[in-house]
């Protein structure tokens, strides 16, 4: 196989970042033919990248480090690796070669038998199938592939040194670096948008393509059905032997009666407009028809039999790894697939797979890939999840990319709610919240879809770990009701959907020490909720026990002084209180929340709170114990009681005032007559805190943000600092508008809003921080 002279004598070879699946396969082909191959990476690869490569030969040194570059002849690096790198600096300062990924590919595909299979879509299955058809019609086979099936030894492998042997190549564009292949056969599968943050637009996308057609030197096969691609070849392959493929009229490799079976799928191979062999493909869905015609065009241009190319095709049986992979048959009853999609066609080629082989529901994970697809393909996202009946979405996998607006998961949801404002879609911060979400949606017979190209994988894994039950019991006491995986839409005001793996009602003083004592033994983590009036429940479902108090209402008199239990809810608390002529809350008229939640948010209006009235607060420590806490230990400030945190508030102690019953309903009415009228409205009140010396809503409604709608929730025009939802609304709705009325206070006035209400389990910073990756 010719190659250029660099190549020619082995040498030492250094790759930064080699357990990428394409710069490992290249560095294991290095390594058979005589190269001294070291790699770095600052992790390790999925499934065991590191020790395949050692396996094959290639020295990991672990992190980067610019002693790494010391004594090698050339430097290898992936495209995302630029000329700042560490390691790249020091081999430019001592004068050793540095290449991309590509160009050593595409030195290797100069000569000789090659095969390369590129196109926007389709590029790995299609080489893998391609490969496949090469072994089983008994060619000599290389390969280098960004992905693989199970018989497949690794990403690359086979008799690479052989003179007679075919190198068969998954050729990217992202890089730019086809332009400089000159394979015997180019297989070009279609030409889609993407990559976009590498291309000045269109024509120079299709330029790199073409550039690869031109220096072909003995085949191309294209598909046929795409205009884009047709263009392409008319302009650069002149004189080269065309094979098209498709299932249009215009395809010279054509199939007919194309159906789905239950083993995956049956067509009809035409050539020329003859018939060769019906076709069983083992694997479901349209596009993978094409795929395998694409692959049998190779063979024919590779000089093979047509006839038996296409019987052959009948034994293809399995996908590379993440193309439509099966995880489990029956995790919790669903069937759960991963895949490599990531592009708004993929996934739609995807769901509508999907749709063909399963009746039931359909839930997707989807991991967006790169911010520069996402803003560039923002409005094709939405309508490729058409058939997907729940989807949540994780931050953007960045992929060495820097954060662009547009681009971010917070853009993309806006999306999904603009033009699919039905769908159900939820915001996740992380993969493990969206592991939850899942255990708590996924029920007997439905499909669970992972996708994505980036670290959606983690997920698979722990489905195959899941057994699918608790190491802990059911808290039973007979003062207490405990339901497994429970609705807690009615535990707070925005009453949006949500649950918890235990939710838990305690009656009584001792129920609550109770669970408390069985939470620390069984290692569950808890959330105390009171009436929800100022509380958020993401929608992935809570890992642990959401506990509220049933009970708790003592109340006992001492002259001025009022010991209360901290389950009442504030407008009762308020009426015993004006019948008992004990003056000092009436400001908190119309305030919503119990007690308990009043104390822990220091509740407060009209310019007073409720510590001006706390004597003492009697509190659970987690472990169930007592402890009473005084004023200076409760540390009261701005709509927060920092002593009371990762304490149950159980009991206080209000110092307030003797008035008569008629002087303090009087007070109570002037009071309520100030309060924003938010009567049948879904809202949990103020949402931001007051900056200092200043007013959260004066800054809202400056930034030209009342009105604004999310989904189902906007900002309110009858005062900016309320967010009030509709019947629609889910939770993802409030977080994706709280942290997109952040951004434009903070573009406008350079001040940082921080939100009154909590959300249960995630700082709103962190939240804001993993959606708007800011």
């Amino acid at each position: 196989m010719r190659e250029e002279a660099w190549l020619e004598a082995p040498g030492k070879a250094h790759f930064i970042g080699v357990c990428g699946v394409g710069m490992a396969g290249v560095a294991v082909l290095m390594a058979a033919r005589g190269w001294t191959v070291t790699g770095c990476d600052a992790g390790t690869g999925e499934g065991g990248v590191r020790e395949w490569l050692e396996g094959h030969g290639v020295r990991f040194l672990g992190g980067h480090a610019a002693t790494h570059v010391r004594g090698v002849d050339v430097v290898v690096r992936t495209s995302a690796v630029g000329e700042e790198h560490i390691e790249v600096a020091a081999a430019l300062a001592a004068g050793v070669r540095v290449v991309r990924r590509g160009e050593v590919l595409a030195a290797w595909m100069g000569g000789g038998h090659s095969v390369a299979v590129c196109g926007t879509h389709g590029k790995t299955t299609t080489s893998c199938v391609t490969l496949q058809l090469f072994q089983t019609m008994r060619y000599a086979a290389a390969w280098c592939i960004g992905g693989r099936t199970l018989r497949m030894e690794g990403v690359a492998g086979g008799p690479f040194c052989h003179k007679d042997a075919w190198l068969v190549a998954e050729a990217d564009e992202s890089d730019g670096t086809l332009a400089e292949y000159a394979p015997e056969v180019t297989v070009l599968t279609n030409i889609d948008d993407d990559h976009m943050e590498h291309f000045a637009g269109r024509a120079e996308l299709e330029a790199c393509f073409g550039a690869c057609v031109s220096q072909t030197r003995e085949a191309v096969v294209f598909g046929a059905d795409d205009a884009r691609v047709r263009r392409v070849v008319r302009k650069h392959g002149n004189g080269l032997r065309r094979i098209g493929f498709g299932f249009s009229e215009r395809a010279e490799l054509r199939a007919v009666n194309v159906a789905a079976t239950p083993e995956g799928t049956r067509f009809d191979v035409m050539w020329r407009g003859d018939f060769v062999e019906t076709v069983r493909l083992g694997v479901p869905g349209s596009h993978n028809v094409l795929n395998a015609l694409a692959a049998l065009g190779a063979v024919v241009a590779a000089g093979g039999d047509l006839d038996e190319g296409a019987r052959r095709l009948s034994e293809v049986r399995e996908l590379p790894l993440r193309r439509f992979e099966c995880v489990a048959e029956a995790w919790r009853g669903a069937r759960v697939i991963s895949d490599y999609a990531h592009h708004p066609r993929e996934i739609a080629a995807l769901a509508k797979m999907v749709r063909a082989v399963h009746g039931g529901r359909v839930l997707a994970v989807f991991e967006p890939h790169r911010y520069s697809r996402t803003r560039a393909l923002l409005k094709d996202f939405p309508p490729a999840f058409e058939g997907v009946d729940a989807l949540a979405l994780l931050p953007v996998y960045a992929a060495s990319e820097a954060p662009v607006e547009g681009g971010r998961t917070l853009d993309l949801f806006r999306a999904f709610r603009k033009q699919r404002p039905h769908a159900h879609v939820a915001l996740m911060p992380d993969k493990p919240s969206a592991f939850a979400w899942l255990k708590g949606c996924a029920r007997s017979g439905d499909a669970v879809l992972l996708i994505g190209a980036g670290s959606v994988v983690e997920i698979a894994q722990w489905i195959r770990e899941d057994r699918g039950g608790d190491a802990a019991p059911a808290f039973e006491h007979p003062d207490a009701v405990c339901v497994e995986h429970g609705s807690l839409e009615a535990w707070t005001t925005y009453r949006t959907p949500a649950s918890a793996r235990w939710r838990i009602e305690v009656k009584s003083f001792e129920a609550a020490q109770a669970v408390l004592r069985w939470a620390e033994a069984s290692n569950i983590r808890t959330w105390w909720f009171g009436m929800g009036a100022n509380t958020l429940v993401p929608e992935h479902e809570l890992q642990g026990a959401a506990i509220r108090f049933a009970g708790n209402r003592g109340f006992l008199r001492d002259g001025a002084m009022a010991i209360v239990g901290c389950g009442w809810k504030g407008g009762a608390l308020l009426e015993r209180l004006t019948t008992e002529g004990l003056s000092g809350l009436e400001f908190l008229d119309s305030v919503p929340g119990q007690l308990g939640g009043w104390l822990a948010m220091n509740a407060g209006a009209h310019g007073q709170s409720i510590n001006d009235c706390v004597a003492w607060i009697r509190a659970l420590r987690p472990d169930g114990s007592l402890c009473i806490l005084h004023d200076e230990e409760i540390g009261f400030a701005y709509r927060s009681a920092p002593g009371l945190k990762g304490l149950i508030a159980a009991e206080a102690g209000l110092r307030l005032a003797v008035k008569t019953p008629e002087e303090i309903l009087a007070q109570r009415k002037i009071f309520r007559a100030k309060r924003v009228k938010l009567a049948k409205l879904r809202s949990a009140g103020s949402v931001f805190k007051n900056p200092a010396g200043d007013h959260a809503g004066r800054l809202i409604e400056a930034a030209g943000c009342k009105g604004k709608r999310i989904g189902g929730a906007r900002v309110y025009r009858g005062h900016a600092n309320i967010i009030v939802l509709d019947k629609h609304a889910c939770a993802s709705d409030v977080i994706a508008l709280v942290a997109w009325v952040r951004e434009r206070v903070r573009d406008k006035f350079c001040v940082t809003l921080e939100p009154e209400i909590v959300c249960v389990g995630e700082s709103w910073n962190a939240w804001t921080n993993k959606i708007g990756q800011t």
